[in-house]
């Protein structure tokens, strides 16, 4: 829905919708509550999981030709049910030259989210550093009940002079990895980039039941971006894509390993590699049959 109401000092809106399900989508109700005055825009974002209360952050922002300035306001802020809180002198001020951050750092007891324009980089720059973050803090907005994806997550992202040639340095690291509640174990992904061009790129996932190492680069060229990937996957256990089916796999045993090497262009990609199974074994649900895979080896290739 949406209601707008103005008169000559102030108008006002409020926008939202109701629950929303696709797949393992499941956003409740959520709406913004705004009022526009002279100078300042108040906005009032809700969520909810059925009567409770999920998220509520309230803002405002104000400003004029030659600077807009976003701060969070902190009374009653609401993040996947608990209270957060964030210093009263936090902003974030955007100008034609800059981006500067001050006290923008939101936090519940270990818990750290902080955006700022000094995370230890020379070079101009803006990022996020999290610190024992619960990544199912931000998930439990899409599915309060099953969360999309958790994990305990350190690190930061940064981006390199964002209003000119910008690049971008990324190092983050999740431990207790999880996708759709299946356990996956520890993920960390390097990243960086000395300008918007060219991006280097190294993603690990290590866990009991999966071992892949993913590294390569992205080279973004007029003619269309360029690819240079090597994919390691030791090991992946079954039972993790029976824990992804939805059920329309069971009694899986063993594993699979692979390795692939993709380069060229996207829409020319050239590809190789082989995928080898390991006693592996599986029951189709709606076949209701057995298949069974013990050591045979495919290997794929576009050459």
């Amino acid at each position: 829905h949406i209601n707008i109401d103005s008169n000559s000092k102030e108008a006002k809106c409020n926008i939202g919708f109701g629950n929303w399900e696709a797949g393992p989508l499941a956003i409740n109700k959520t709406y913004f509550d705004g009022s526009l005055t002279q100078d300042t825009l108040y906005l009032d974002f809700n969520s909810f999981a059925n009567d409770e209360k999920l998220f509520r952050i309230q803002s405002e922002i104000t400003g004029n030709d030659e600077e807009l300035n976003f701060r969070i306001n902190p009374s009653d802020l609401i993040l996947n049910r608990n209270p957060w809180e964030i210093p009263n002198s936090n902003q974030i001020s955007f100008s034609k030259e800059a981006i500067t951050f001050n006290d923008f750092v939101l936090s519940r007891n270990s818990q750290e989210i902080k955006l700022s324009d000094d995370l230890g980089e020379t070079k101009n720059h803006i990022g996020v550093a999290l610190k024992n973050f619960k990544l199912s803090t931000f998930m439990s907005y899409f599915n309060p009940d099953e969360y999309l994806a958790s994990g305990i997550v350190n690190g930061d992202f940064k981006i390199i002079n964002p209003l000119a040639d910008w690049g971008m340095v990324a190092d983050m690291n999740i431990t207790d990895f999880k996708a759709i509640e299946v356990p996956l174990g520890e993920l960390q992904l390097k990243a960086k980039s000395i300008n918007n061009k060219k991006y280097d790129f190294k993603l690990d996932l290590n866990g009991q039941n999966i071992d892949l190492n993913i590294n390569g680069d992205y080279l973004a060229e007029e003619t269309g971006p360029q690819l240079n990937v090597n994919v390691d996957l030791n090991k992946l256990a079954l039972s993790i894509i029976e824990g992804f089916s939805n059920e329309e796999l069971q009694e899986s045993e063993g594993s699979i390993a692979a390795n692939f090497e993709l380069d060229g262009p996207i829409t020319d990609l050239n590809y190789k590699g082989e995928i080898n199974f390991n006693e592996a074994a599986f029951l189709v649900s709606k076949l209701n049959s057995k298949f069974k895979l013990s050591n045979d080896k495919i290997k794929v290739d576009n050459q």
